[in-house]
Order: C-alpha cells, then sequence, then structure tokens
C-alpha cells in the first residue's frame, strides 16, 4: 500500500498531537481535520438526539401528544428519508459533496431550530418532518469519510466519528436534564443543539472536496497523476446494478430491517429499566453515561481491530460485526431476565462494549467494497432497505399492550441475532467484493496510464470472474485490446472464450472484476447499451431469427442506424447470396449461409469492438477467406477485431497479437510470432499428426498410395448399402438440390463437400427422412425407403447427426448416454424397473457397461458426473456423436462433425470417425469444410454447388479439379487448412 504524508494546515502542530494520542496518524493527504469537524458534528447531533429523548415527556404534556402517536411520525418520518436518500445518493455521486455535506449540516441545525420555535402540535409535527431532509448527509458523510482516508484507516477514522455520537450520548443526559430541569426544553434543543451545529456550517464548507475513488487506485499501484482523475458518475441503473452485484452489499441489506430495529429496541430498554427497575431520572441518566463509556472503549477498540482484519482477512470484519450483534441479543436477554439491578449494570456496560463495533465493521466494509463512482447512491439504496424495520418496530408496538414491556424488549432480541446471523454469513464475500473493487481501480488506473502514454485501450478487462449458476467458468481473467488491434482469442474447448465475450458485450454479467470500454465502465450495463457504444458480437453458430425473412433480420439489425441503405449494399458486395434470398425466410438458409447473415448483421452496427466468435464455423473455405479480407477492410476502417477461432491456422493468419486460454484463465499474451514459439501452449490446440495435414496452398493432400489404390478396388466391389436416386427438392422458389445420385457402399466413407447452400445437409436431410423430397428415392440396403419416416429410419440403421447438438442440459453424460442407449434395454416392464427384479437389473448393467465403452472410446471419462448444460460446445458435440453411435448404424450421415470444435480436437476427429467405422463396420457419409479433416477420412469425395453432382472422385482428384478450387476452395491456404501444422 502506497501511504502518502499527511497535508495539514499550519495549526498542525497541536492537532498532531491530539491525533497523534488518539491513534489518527498516517491518514493521508487530507489529514486529521474532516474528521475532526465531522467528529465534532456527530456530538452535537447526538446531544440533538439526547435532547430528543430525554426532553419527550416535556413535548408530550405541552402539545399533548401521546407517545403511539409520536412513534408513527418518527416512522413516518424514517420512511421518507429513506426514499429522499436515494436522490441525495445520486447528486452525491455528481456534486461537490463538501457543499452538499455544509447543507446537510445547515438542515440539521435548522430542524433544531424549527422544533425549538414550535408553538402548537402542527408546527412540531411539521418540524420533524423538515428533518426528514437531513438525510442528505447519510450518503454524503459517510462516503466522503471513505474518500478522505486510505481503506488500512478506515476501521479507525469510523469509529472515531462514531466516537463522537457516543461521547455525545455520554454528556447530553446529564447536561440536558439539567439544563431542561432549569429553563425548559427548548433552551437546550436551542443553545445546545441548533446553534453549535449552525456554527459547524463554515467549518464544513472549508474541507477540501476529495476525489472519488483516490486511495483505491492508489492501492492499486495507480501514479499520483492517475489517481487523481475522477470516474464519470454513472447513470441510476447501473449504480443499483452494481450495488446488487456487490455480494456483500446484498447480504448486508437483508440484515438492514432488523438492525434499524435496535434503535426501538434502545428506547424499550430505557422505558423497561424506569417500569420493571424504578428507576428515575438521575439513575437512568447516569446508566445512558455508563454505557456511552463503554461505547467508546469499544470503538477505540474496535477501530483498531477492524483495521488489523481489513490488512490481514477483511472477512473477519463482518464476523466481528456479527458477533457483535449475537452478543447484543444475549445481553438484551440477560437483562429482560435479570433478578438483580447490579446484572442489569453489568450487561447494559456489555452492550454499550460491543454495540459500538458492528457500525464501525460495517462501514468500513461497506466503503471498501461499492465502487467509488457509485459509493452514494449504492449508500442510499443500502440504506433503503432500512424501511423494513420501520414496520418491525410498528409490529412490535402494536403487540406491546398485550405482551407488556419485558414482551416488547423481547421482541427484538430475535431480530438482533437474525441481523447477526446474516452479518457473519456475509464475512464468505468481503475478500471477493474487495477483489472487484481493486480490479475497477486497476482498469481504470491502466486506461488512464495508457491515455497518459498516448495509447488508446479501447477495451480492459481485469481479474474478470464469471459464473454460471454455481459452476465458475471465468478466473481472474485480464485481456485488453487497444484501437484499431485485431486480437486473436485461442484455446480449448470449454477455456471461456465465448463466456469472455459475452460478459464484454453484456449478454453474461460479469460476477466479479471490471470491463471498462473506452473509459467507460460496463461491467454491470445490460447489452442494448452496451451495443449503443459501439460494441457488437456475432455469437458461435446460427445468430439469426429463423422465423424472419433476411431482409427483416437485416432491418433488425441496423435499429441503432436510421439509414443502412448503403451499408447494405456494401453487405450484398461481399455476401451476394443474401441479395438473392432477401426475401426468403432465414431459417431456410443453410448453416453456412446464416452465418453468413449474422456477419451482415455484425457489418450493419458500424462497431468500434467488434467481437466475432467462430469465424469460420459452417463456412466454406472460399467464404472463409472471403471474410478474412473482409476483416481486413473494417480494421483498416479504424474497428479493433476480437477474433475467437478454432483453427489457429486461420486466426493466426490476420490477429496481429494472439491471446490463449485455458480452464478459463489466460496463460499467454503477446504477439503472434511469439505464440508460435510456445509449443508447450501450441499442443493444447495442435496435435501434431492427429489428421491428414494440410499442405497448404494448392495440393490439399498428397496423392493415393498403393494401399490406397487397393482398398479403393475392394470398395468398388463392396455392396452398396445406401442410394440416392434422381434426388431434388425446393424450399419456395429455391432450388436446392437438382437431381442428384449417389452410392454408398459397405464400410465407405463418402466426404460430400461444396459452397454454402450447395445442399450438402439439405441431402443428408432427404436421406435420412429429415426432409421430403420432391423427387426421387432412397434405397437402404436394398429396400425403397422414401416413405418411411426418420425414426423408422433410424430404427433400421439409417442414422443422422445434425450440425447442432440438441442434447437435454439437465442430464449428465452418463445420463445421455443412457438414454441414447434406450433401444437396448431388453427388459422393459416398469413394475420390473419397480421391484428391481434380476431381469431388470441385468438389463441396465448392460446398458451401463455400454455407456462406459462409450464414454471409453470417445475419451468422456472427466466429464461422466458433468451436466450437459455445464459442458463446452465442442464437449456437446463429442458427446452428441457419441449418442448417435450408441444405437449401433448401418450408415451413419454426419453433418460437419468439427463444427465448433478447437484444432487440436478438429485433428483429433479424424483417428476417431476411422476407428469408428472399424469399430462398428458402419457407412458413412460426412459433410465437412475443414479439408484436411475430410481429406484424411474419406475414401472419396462428392463435390457439389448450386444443388448439384459436380465431382465425384477420389479426394486427390476432387481438391485439385479446377472447378472445385474456383466455387468452393478458393487460394487461401489458411481457409483451406484450418486443422493440420500451424504454420
Amino acid at each position: 500500500m502506497i501511504e502518502i504524508t499527511p497535508d495539514v494546515t499550519p495549526e498542525a502542530s497541536s492537532v498532531r498531537r491530539f491525533t497523534k494520542n488518539l491513534d489518527l496518524r498516517g491518514l493521508g493527504k487530507y489529514g486529521a481535520v474532516p474528521i475532526l469537524v465531522l467528529t465534532l458534528f456527530a456530538v452535537t447531533d447526538n446531544f440533538g438526539n439526547a435532547a430528543s429523548s430525554l426532553l419527550l415527556n416535556d413535548v408530550q404534556r405541552e402539545f399533548k401528544i401521546n407517545l403511539s402517536y409520536l412513534v408513527r411520525i418518527s416512522i413516518n418520518v424514517g420512511a421518507v428519508a429513506a426514499v429522499l436518500a436515494v436522490f441525495f445518493g445520486y447528486m452525491a455521486d455528481r456534486s461537490n459533496r463538501v457543499r452538499l455535506l455544509g447543507v446537510g449540516v445547515a438542515l440539521t441545525g435548522v430542524s433544531y431550530v424549527l422544533t425549538a420555535a414550535s408553538q402548537s402540535k402542527g408546527q412540531y409535527v411539521g418540524a420533524q418532518l423538515f428533518s426528514a431532509l437531513t438525510v442528505i448527509l447519510t450518503p454524503v458523510l459517510f462516503s466522503l469519510l471513505a474518500d478522505w482516508y486510505p481503506l488500512e484507516r478506515r476501521g479507525r477514522v469510523f469509529s472515531f466519528y462514531f466516537m463522537g455520537q457516543a461521547i455525545g450520548d455520554l454528556i447530553a443526559p446529564i447536561a440536558v436534564g439539567a439544563a431542561g430541569l432549569s429553563f425548559g426544553w427548548r433552551a437546550p434543543m436551542l443553545f445546545m443543539v441548533a446553534i453549535p451545529t449552525l456554527l459547524l456550517v463554515p467549518f464544513t464548507l472549508l474541507l477540501r472536496n476529495p476525489i472519488r475513488g483516490y486511495w483505491e487506485r492508489i492501492a492499486s499501484t495507480a501514479n499520483e497523476e492517475t489517481a487523481l482523475k475522477e470516474d464519470a458518475p454513472p447513470s441510476p441503473g447501473e449504480a443499483f446494478r452494481t450495488y446488487w452485484s456487490t455480494r456483500t452489499l446484498r447480504r448486508l441489506s437483508y440484515a438492514q430491517p432488523f438492525a434499524r430495529t435496535r434503535s426501538a429496541q434502545g428506547a424499550a430498554l430505557l422505558l423497561f429499566y424506569i417500569v420493571v427497575h424504578g428507576l428515575d431520572s438521575f439513575r437512568l441518566g447516569m446508566l445512558t453515561s455508563l454505557y456511552a463509556a463503554f461505547s467508546i472503549v469499544g470503538l477505540y477498540v474496535g477501530g483498531r481491530m477492524v483495521d488489523r482484519f481489513a490488512q490481514v482477512s477483511p472477512g473477519k470484519m463482518m464476523m466481528l460485526s456479527g458477533i457483535g450483534s449475537l452478543i447484543n441479543a444475549l445481553s438484551v436477554l440477560v437483562i429482560v431476565f435479570a433478578p438483580q439491578l447490579w446484572m442489569v449494570v453489568f450487561f447494559n456496560c456489555v452492550l454499550g462494549l460491543v454495540l459500538a463495533i458492528p457500525d464501525a465493521a460495517e462501514q468500513a466494509v461497506v466503503s471498501s467494497v461499492i465502487p467509488p463512482r457509485v459509493r452514494g447512491l449504492g449508500l442510499s439504496a443500502f440504506g433503503l432497505w432500512g424501511i423494513g424495520g420501520l414496520f418491525l418496530i410498528l409490529a412490535t408496538q402494536a403487540v406491546s399492550g398485550d405482551v407488556g414491556i419485558r414482551g416488547a424488549v423481547l421482541c427484538f432480541v430475535p431480530m438482533q441475532a437474525i441481523a447477526a446471523i446474516i452479518r457473519m454469513s456475509a464475512a464468505s464475500f468481503v475478500e471477493f467484493d474487495l477483489r472487484a473493487a481493486r480490479a475497477k481501480a486497476m482498469a481504470t488506473a491502466d486506461w488512464a496510464e495508457a491515455k497518459r502514454q498516448g495509447r488508446d485501450k479501447l477495451l480492459v478487462c481485469r481479474d474478470v470472474d464469471v459464473y454460471y449458476g454455481s459452476v465458475q467458468v471465468l478466473f481472474g481473467v485480464d485481456f485488453e485490446a487497444e484501437e484499431g488491434e485485431i486480437v486473436a482469442l485461442l484455446g480449448t474447448n470449454g477455456a471461456g472464450k465465448s463466456t469472455l465475450l459475452r460478459a464484454i458485450s453484456g449478454v453474461t454479467e460479469a460476477t466479479n472484476g471490471a470491463i471498462l470500454f473506452d473509459g467507460d465502465d460496463v461491467t454491470h450495463i445490460p447489452p442494448h447499451e452496451i451495443a449503443g457504444k459501439g460494441v457488437a458480437q456475432t455469437p458461435g453458430g446460427r445468430g439469426v431469427f429463423p422465423g424472419l425473412t433476411v431482409r427483416e433480420n437485416l432491418e433488425l439489425a441496423g435499429w441503432l442506424h436510421h439509414d443502412i441503405e448503403d451499408r447494405l449494399e456494401e453487405v450484398f458486395g461481399h455476401f451476394p447470396v443474401l441479395r438473392e434470398r432477401l426475401d426468403e425466410t432465414a431459417g431456410n438458409l443453410s448453416g453456412g449461409q446464416q452465418q453468413m447473415l449474422t456477419l451482415a448483421q455484425a457489418f450493419l452496427t458500424q462497431p468500434k469492438l467488434l467481437m466475432i466468435d467462430e469465424l469460420s464455423l459452417g463456412l466454406a473455405p472460399a467464404v472463409v477467406a472471403q471474410l478474412l479480407d473482409m476483416l481486413r477492410v473494417i480494421h483498416a476502417g479504424g474497428t479493433t477485431i476480437i477474433l475467437v477461432e478454432q483453427s489457429v491456422n486461420v486466426a493466426l493468419s490476420i490477429a496481429q497479437r494472439a491471446v490463449f486460454m485455458e480452464k478459463g484463465e489466460v496463460r499467454f499474451t503477446g504477439p503472434t510470432e511469439e505464440l508460435l514459439d510456445r509449443p508447450d501452449i501450441l499442443r493444447s490446440v495442435f496435435l501434431k499428426g492427429a489428421s491428414g495435414g494440410g499442405s497448404g496452398r494448392g495440393r490439399a493432400v498428397a496423392p493415393l498410395t498403393a494401399s490406397a489404390e487397393r482398398e479403393r478396388a475392394r470398395l468398388a466391389e463392396s455392396a452398396i448399402v445406401l442410394e440416392a436416386v434422381d434426388l431434388s427438392k425446393r424450399f419456395g422458389g429455391v432450388l436446392a438440390v437438382d437431381d442428384v445420385s449417389l452410392e454408398l457402399r459397405e464400410g465407405e466413407v463418402l466426404g460430400l463437400i461444396g459452397p454454402n447452400g450447395a445442399g450438402k445437409s439439405t441431402v443428408l436431410g432427404l436421406l435420412s427422412g429429415f426432409i421430403t423430397a420432391d423427387a426421387g428415392r432412397v434405397v437402404f440396403e436394398g429396400q425403397d425407403v422414401s416413405d418411411l419416416s426418420p425414426d423408422e429410419r433410424a430404427r433400421q440403421g439409417l442414422v443422422r447427426r445434425f450440425q447442432d447438438a440438441l442434447l437435454f442440459p439437465s442430464l449428465t453424460v452418463s445420463e445421455t448416454l443412457a438414454v441414447a442407449l434406450e433401444r437396448s434395454i431388453e427388459v422393459r416392464s416398469p413394475i420390473a424397473q419397480a421391484l428391481r427384479l434380476p431381469s431388470a437389473r441385468i438389463s441396465e448393467a448392460k446398458v451401463l457397461r455400454r455407456v462406459e465403452t462409450l464414454v471409453e472410446l470417445f475419451e468422456l471419462g472427466g466429464f461422466r458426473d458433468k451436466f450437459v448444460g455445464e459442458l463446452s460446445t465442442g464437449t456437446r458435440r463429442v458427446l452428441d456423436l457419441a449418442c448417435v453411435l450408441a444405437v449401433e448404424p448401418r450408415v451413419l450421415l454426419l453433418d460437419e462433425p468439427s463444427s465448433g470444435l478447437a484444432q487440436r480436437e478438429t485433428e483429433a476427429m479424424g483417428p476417431l470417425i476411422r476407428r469408428i467405422r472399424y469399430e462398428t463396420g458402419a457407412s458413412i457419409a460426412i459433410v465437412e469444410h475443414d479439408m484436411p479433416l475430410i481429406a484424411s477420412v474419406s475414401d472419396e469425395l462428392l463435390a457439389m454447388d448450386l444443388g448439384r453432382t459436380v465431382l465425384r472422385g477420389t479426394p486427390d482428384e476432387v481438391l485439385n479439379d479446377e472447378r472445385v478450387v474456383a466455387s468452393y476452395l478458393g487460394s487461401s491456404g489458411e481457409a483451406i487448412a484450418r486443422s493440420g501444422r500451424v504454420r
């Protein structure tokens, strides 16, 4: 912690000696003067509280007001004040707080003047209602104390402030009581409270207005110049969201209604001492003064304890607060049943000793965990919860006539015990929220320091955590992007890349940490506001509205811009297929075309920051190369780009800097050239030799070897298991498949390739029965199955695996595989299952053994007991493939099995498909855009374009055909060889 030499005024020699004796040294640049002035105000304010209580009988007699009426007035004033505090808290985050403090102190003095000047019941009630305005002090005073003093001194600073209140409690009963007896109730209210309070107004106005968050930025190692720059105030919505996202504050808010009853408990105890123990005014005043004396001792000791815990174990501050409240409840319980007065006196002193600690500890915690720029509104929202305590006080008053004064006091015991338990439960969140506050300060300091050095950091993420329910996905992630930069965000499936993008765009709110965009804190801003600031994200997979047309999707994406016609023309220039299908329903587009539409929607927003999740997902090589060129054009226009891409080859071909994530943490950040020199990291996304590997430009695969020639000859003699004859299909006016015929032989792997919209997935839909053909027929194992439903074809062994993994998110991996094996259950009687008959147990055991086989085959052992909803996209796709294999297909139709998989998993997919063919004997038809993968597993390739067959032959013949290269592959080696050796 950086400690700054106190900056105090010349008369500070006496002040310094005084503060040294009170252990108020090391308070930093603002010195001890502010806390001394505010402590004097606390003394006068508690004189006012004492006067209001001790002189209440005189007020009642003069104005003929009964006690229950006064209680109701007090509760109404408290409720109005709590609501007004929200407005004043909003102003405190935007205005000069020292001036607001002066106004608050002046209003306090005026309220006492009005009270003393009251000549009727109405005037007195009006003065009490006017006192609600003094609530301006609540958010202003405590936020000022937090910004005047360093974090490691706030415990004793708040304790010293509360000590002023205790001093008022110590002196006021005697002084006010004596003055009231001699001169009447108005004299002490005016001369002991109102005038001293008004005299403090000029002293408060002379105090220096502190910089919001200065000490938090100093604690985050920011330099003096950076620390002096305040953050912009938030909107009310953001302030409340920030407040509610602070778990310590949220938990303490639950305790507020119960803790608020403590003031009523004190009044009830005074009445209890009078009624039960017969104490007169003098002895009651002595008991009150003794209580205050022990409070001073408790505050002095407690303040030091709080500061010590703040530096060593911050959570213990809330444990200290909770224990104090719990001892309070137990002490009140003993006082109520104490048979002798000395026991009452003793435990009353215990109350004074322990009740002084919770307030100082709670304020120290609250001032530290809430971000400085929302401190005013956050503190007022925190106090708003106290309204619930007013209703509890009303309820207690309602039953006091039936249970008596002893029973009324006992009603407060469980309330204080509940407050104590809730406060202690907040201890586990304190360090977590302190991290968030420090992260915000660090992010601000880093952004400001970069500005000072002439660099513009568009995005700064510090210590970001994200949870999905109880599952933590991101662990303290630090990430940043400068203006005009292209950053490749790489990592394995489940590393947290997409989650980080969702946190930046606000789709998933960060649980902890700070996210700054262009200097603004967007950690808790809703997605539409972040989009309005210039952040656009394209989600992984399909991000379109399938029920709307292409035109409607594009118009919807332009909601931030009124004139998008020129931008639309630019989009159509890059994606001419979208113009052709402008009035087509987006759900009828191919997967690749839907991905194009998703990217086009993002381009229309003209963002400052464009985040692309899975650029190449479902796209043909030529389209990927086209998109890479388009990204370069957008980047040249000044847009910052963050690219999440499973293919290292594609990502590194365009990015200037790479960030690698694994298991929710950042393991590497630096130039792409340095990443290529880190084999330990690349191994996580690249396994040499896992696939056939591409050679880059030109030839995609090696020519056929002699063994491959023999395998091809063997397959030519094998029986045909699946045949498509002249299949055709139209979607509206678009001819998706036009007289396509193909044969699949036993044990053969046939790869289908072609541009997006060529009809490949439609062919798989026609073969599997999910799409009804307009013409043609499908023959499976010599039988015409054209009229059979998909489930009937699947029962015969013709099974399709979709591009999107549609699984049950609430089942575990093992349970999901067991559901897929439903056909294998031999005993289906529910009675046998319920009675756990031997036959049922044997049947289940067979299923479980099969589940374990599949888990081992697909290397899912580490996910066996995880819920599907907790899995990454790639792992869900592997599980989906395992479910398809569970039905033991004769023919397996795979639609882009590598879609959403990291490069490592993609490269491992080739051996896995070959192993599936070897172990099951199934014939496989596979649609895939990853050329090294499909070339390495396929015996033959079938190239399609515009719904028709272009060419069928060996991978070498097809991938080097001029027509295929021109329409599908293009010339980008990185787009063609998405997996394989990283170049």
